[in-house]
């Protein structure tokens, strides 16, 4: 589990990370460095990193400490530009992505999960549970591994469960590909850049996650950035639960659950009401009573 924190203010910037770090998508190891300074003046930045300690089979220290080393930050006036910098230097320093073995790695462990899960499921209701775990579209530059991923298509048809017709079959490998491949690429390293521009008064940060070489540009996703930010402010990266509870007061999947038990007896008062009012010979099946009901229900 890694739990990461940045606390910002309009003249400060705090980091702090465990120690814990996953490197191959498995293997977990303590007593890594994931905070790096990068330069202290000129301007002064720093970089986080969590997830996967490697990016393309390389340690992520041994390549902040190499971009480091080469780097004239003196040259970087802002956040951004170095950014783009650390980005161009991982495109020419690591190894394009060998993007069949991570298939063939992420399916042996996506198979048996998804399996499990779908038992639990009929038909009618086994599409609705795969498009809640669909939420993103997958991203553009996977359009380039068209020809790879086309080879897996069997690998999906075949978790099909036996109940599911023939024409839904299409829509169910469709959203069983979105979920694999958006987790896919989301396993990679996350990186969070901070630190305050020559120009800015005011801090800012970058977060992305880093997930492929793309023969020499590097692919991210979930690209978020705070420029000259002169607020304050606490984000929390990775395993965000801890820190979200400590903050809110209250753990997200009780609140979630309260939210729900609150929705289910309020639509089951609507529904008491209607029941009553229906029972009403003056006013029973009126239209407009029954219009208001319905717009309550689901709130």
């Amino acid at each position: 589990m890694t739990s990461e924190i940045l606390c910002m203010s309009k003249s400060a910037i705090a980091m702090a990370a465990d120690s814990m770090v996953t490197v191959n998508g498995s293997k977990t190891y303590k007593g890594v460095n994931k905070l790096f300074m990068l330069s202290q003046d000129n301007p002064p930045m720093s970089m986080m990193i969590y997830g996967s300690a490697d990016f393309e089979k390389i340690p992520m220290e041994t390549l902040i400490k190499e971009y480091r080393k080469r780097t004239n930050f003196k040259d970087k006036h802002d956040i951004i530009s170095i950014k783009e910098d650390f980005l161009e230097f991982l495109g020419k320093n690591t190894p394009n992505s060998d993007f069949a073995s991570k298939i063939e790695s992420g399916l042996k462990l996506f198979k048996p999960i998804i399996v499990s899960k779908m038992e639990n499921y009929d038909e009618s209701d086994l599409a609705d549970f795969l498009k809640s775990g669909s939420e993103h579209d997958l991203p553009d530059f996977l359009n380039d591994y068209r020809r790879i991923i086309k080879k897996y298509d069997k690998e999906f048809e075949e978790i099909i469960p036996d109940y599911i017709d023939d024409e839904h079959c299409e829509e169910i490998v469709s959203l069983l590909k979105n979920i694999f491949f958006n987790s896919l690429i989301r396993t990679g390293t996350g990186i969070v850049i901070a630190g305050f521009n020559t120009h800015d008064l005011f801090p800012s940060v970058v977060n992305f996650n880093l997930c492929l070489n793309n023969n020499g540009k590097i692919e991210i996703t979930d690209y978020e950035e705070l420029i000259n930010y002169g607020g304050s402010a606490i984000f929390p990266f990775a395993q965000k639960e801890v820190i979200n509870t400590f903050l809110t007061g209250i753990d997200s999947t009780m609140e979630n659950a309260i939210a729900d038990a609150f929705s289910n007896l309020f639509d089951k008062h609507i529904e008491k009401l209607r029941l009553d009012f229906n029972s009403n010979k003056e006013i029973k099946n009126n239209s407009t009573i029954n219009q208001v009901l319905d717009n309550y229900i689901g709130c």
